[in-house]
């Protein structure tokens, strides 16, 4: 056998808690066709030298607005998936805010031939649920869509009123048909008439300082929201996963109802894992505003006893570009209410968490099981993706984790690279991140192009 591409060297996080040394993995075309001892690698074409670092399956992120196609101001697909790319990210889940929203299986064409053409790295889809569209839901499954979102938290929100969270009685028949197809329903949690009580009243007050974000949006009301969602999801009988989870009582009731049966999941993002609004919006105001909002240090804490024994089981970056005057990134202490909330993620989450690898916060393995097995188990892509095995896609990131390096808005690859971690020195980088086979990014390069990546269908 002739192969495209070997990988000898290192160490390899194979997935489902296999770590091997002393293998190599042979690639050929789009597949993983060996792993084996470093004397059994056939002669290849291309050969990456990983002694010294870490390879793993190609690395997820669960939560991507690319902003494209309709928003490209803020961002669009080729930099994104760069960003990606650059990130050690080999598949992204595109959310549905573009334009036309993912609200009809004929939007889900849209957007899967929209990411065809311009995407360096694969990807997946999510649909929407809205007030209207509930004859749209099989077709968005039958279409391959990851999950049907469901957008709780932006019913008072100017220009959102067409993709914001339906009754709680269009909500329980949308759970239904989700159940039917056992495709889990994602959820933005929180309580909109909690959220807008709170808002109007420190608007009254006069409070526009960075503090006044974190007490319009308490983590009551995202707890209640999942407390809500849990019992639908029970009635129903269906599979939940709950979005960007900011929170110690959401946490806990995710925990509780994982413990009484019912079939519900949880991702968090790197922003609430290593930030808090004590100290860092304090420090960073409307750079570090989204939603649900950074915390204290006592849910941080608690986030990431979830991460390391598995209460919460995917890290995601809900990456969300904006303008810097969107963000107000001049005046970030003048009007935390006018900043629009999120900012760019997906290149800089992985050398973020490698980090805490390196400081003993978090092991390798678990590393992989956040953010690549898991993902991929949940939301229909294993084992073609999540694990390295032969016959498996020959999607793979090879790590660095000793190379120290700053972060630097400057030189991410994202259209719009506003983002807290700025300055940030980091100890861990992506060297070779490989898609299909194809290398995608290496040492600081991005060699990927428009169209190398592929939409990847969920088979729930």
């Amino acid at each position: 056998m002739y192969a495209d591409l070997v990988i000898r060297g290192g160490t390899y996080v194979l997935g489902d808690g296999v770590q091997q040394e002393g293998v190599g993995i042979a690639v050929q075309g789009d597949r993983v066709v060996a792993i084996c001892r470093h004397d059994e690698l056939p002669d290849a074409r291309r050969v990456i030298d990983a002694t010294g670092r870490v390879v793993v399956p190609g690395l997820i992120d669960t939560h991507v607005h690319t902003r494209a196609p309709g928003y490209e101001y803020k961002e669009d697909f080729e930099r994104c998936s760069a960003a990606a790319a650059a990130g050690g990210i080999t598949t992204i889940f595109a959310m549905f805010s573009v334009i036309p929203p993912i609200v009809s299986a004929e939007a889900c064409r849209h957007l899967v031939a929209y990411g065809q053409a311009h995407s360096l790295v694969n990807f997946c889809i999510y649909g929407l649920i809205t007030s209207t569209n509930g004859a749209e839901l099989p077709k968005m499954v039958a279409e391959g869509v990851v999950s049907l979102k469901v957008l709780m938290g932006y019913k008072y929100e100017p220009n959102m009123q067409a993709v914001t969270c339906p009754s709680d009685g269009l909500l329980l028949d949308a759970m239904r048909v989700t159940a039917e197809s056992n495709v889990p329903v994602c959820a933005h949690a929180e309580n909109d008439e909690i959220l807008q009580h709170r808002r109007q009243a420190l608007v009254a007050a006069g409070r526009r300082d960075p503090m006044c974000h974190l007490e319009a949006r308490p983590s009551i009301a995202e707890a209640e929201a999942i407390s809500r969602l849990v019992v639908f999801t029970r009635h129903v009988g269906g599979r939940l996963h709950i979005l960007h989870l900011s929170g110690r009582q959401g946490l806990d009731t995710v925990c509780r109802a994982r413990g009484d049966g019912v079939r519900v999941t949880a991702e968090t993002c790197p922003h609430y894992l290593l930030l808090t609004n004590d100290e860092h919006v304090a420090r960073y105001g409307t750079v570090a505003k989204c939603n649900p909002p950074i915390r204290h240090l006592t849910d941080q804490n608690a986030l990431w006893e979830g991460v390391r024994f598995g209460g919460i089981d995917v890290i995601g970056t809900d990456h969300a570009p904006h303008t810097d005057a969107e963000k107000m990134a001049e005046h970030p202490f003048d009007d935390m209410w006018a900043a629009s909330p999120g900012f760019a993620g997906v290149e800089t989450s992985i050398p973020l968490l490698l980090t805490e690898v390196n400081k003993g916060r978090l092991s390798l393995a678990r590393f992989v099981e956040c953010c690549s097995t898991s993902a991929a188990r949940i939301f229909g892509l294993y084992p073609d993706r999540g694990v390295l095995r032969p016959g498996g896609a020959a999607d793979i990131t090879v790590l660095d984790l000793h190379r120290e390096w700053t972060i630097d808005r400057r030189t991410l690859h994202s259209k719009n690279t506003i983002s807290p971690f700025d300055g940030w020195t980091v100890r861990g980088k992506p060297t070779q991140t490989i898609v299909n086979g194809t290398v995608a990014y290496e040492d600081g390069e991005v060699l990927g192009r428009p169209g190398d990546g592929r939409f990847v269908r969920a088979s729930h």
